[in-house]
């Protein structure tokens, strides 16, 4: 099947509906920043249910945390608001943030039951 119009069906044409073009460009691909939304998104989620899990088996303690990709400079504003995001998160549940530890590439955060 060749890619230009040969006096026969062409891919318009009620002859072949429903299959695509061999020279159709493919969809767009979906960008870095949407791709890390998603990601995001379900992380979060992720760690909300975890969160819950864990309050529901009655834990003392809660441990959440993210790595940080060395290779990319991320700014200290945008782990900061990841870190308040986090939080913000997990404390409606009944947690209450204890500490926010650094260490190299990778944030800790700790959570204990509230009182």
């Amino acid at each position: 099947m060749s890619n230009a119009h040969e006096g026969g069906a062409w891919w318009g044409s009620p002859a072949i509906v429903g299959v695509l073009p061999t020279f159709c460009p493919p969809e767009r691909p979906a960008t870095k920043r949407n791709d890390m939304g998603l990601l995001h998104a379900w992380r979060m989620q992720k760690l909300t249910s975890d969160a819950r899990t864990a309050y529901g088996r009655g834990d003392a303690m809660f441990v959440a945390g993210f790595d940080i990709d060395s290779r990319a400079r991320v700014p200290m504003k945008a782990v900061r608001k990841e870190i308040d995001k986090i939080i913000t998160a997990v404390e409606p549940i009944g947690w209450e943030c204890v500490s926010v530890q650094p260490f190299l590439a990778s944030v800790q955060i700790d959570f204990i039951r509230r009182a």
